[in-house]
């Protein structure tokens, strides 16, 4: 992706090809790939690469506090159900944010009972809470935001591998990053026609991938309930 974006900026460079060891122009342009893909992930989570869909995770009887799933920032809290084994009783939980959860359920006692509310609270690692305490197994159903990806080898490609040869973020759309990186390298050089033309290139790539946006990760408490009923992986 750095030689890609080398190529289209025009720029001489005395080797036939980049790696995360080149120095000079070709280190300017790992570096703005990088950071391009970086602060593209970091703008927000509900970027349709970010999404991990149809998770599930095992709830213990009498465990209401769950670490966060391994390599994901967030859940979609629109899309939490709760099951018991046979899956004929799926049913949503209801998302309380967790400033709201602390005075009105963290010191609320109840017998152990079929969770119905979900929080996430704040820790190094964030933690999942359910209330009541669960009064037997589960498996809770979710969708989950994937957290921030690094390229840092020469063969890495920008997203998860979902399965083999597919990425989070398609090959299509590898351009917003290519025109990014030429953007950022041309402003760092005081390049303002190479910057002008790139950043042309880049508005219109990034509109493209600016339709793919979905819907607000977090929830109002209720929403999950009632006449809305469950609206599962709504983008």
């Amino acid at each position: 992706m750095a030689q890609a974006a080398l190529l289209r900026s025009g720029m001489r460079y005395e080797h036939d090809t980049i790696s995360v060891t080149s120095e000079g122009i070709g280190l300017d342009f790992i570096t703005a790939v990088q950071d391009a893909w970086r602060d593209l992930q970091r703008e927000s989570k509900n970027w349709f690469f970010r999404q991990k869909v149809d998770q599930t995770l095992a709830i213990t009887s009498g465990d209401d506090d769950y670490n966060m799933p391994s390599g994901l920032e967030t859940i979609n809290y629109r899309t939490v159900t709760i099951y018991t084994t046979a899956k004929t009783d799926e049913t949503p939980l209801t998302f309380i944010p967790y400033e709201d959860w602390r005075v009105q359920y963290d010191t609320l006692t109840v017998g152990a009972a079929r969770p119905t509310l979900i929080t996430e609270s704040y820790a190094t690692t964030p933690v999942i809470q359910l209330w009541p305490v669960p009064d037997q197994n589960y498996t809770m159903r979710y969708d989950g935001v994937y957290d921030i990806d690094e390229m840092a080898a020469n063969a890495d490609t920008p997203g998860k591998v979902i399965t083999a040869g597919t990425q989070t973020l398609p090959s299509r759309y590898h351009y917003v990053l290519v025109w990014d990186a030429v953007r950022r390298v041309a402003l760092k050089n005081e390049d303002p026609q190479l910057y002008a033309t790139a950043d042309e290139r880049y508005r219109a790539e990034r509109a493209r991938l600016s339709e793919r946006l979905t819907g607000d990760v977090y929830v109002k408490p209720g929403m999950l309930t009632g006449a809305y009923g469950n609206r599962r992986r709504p983008w």
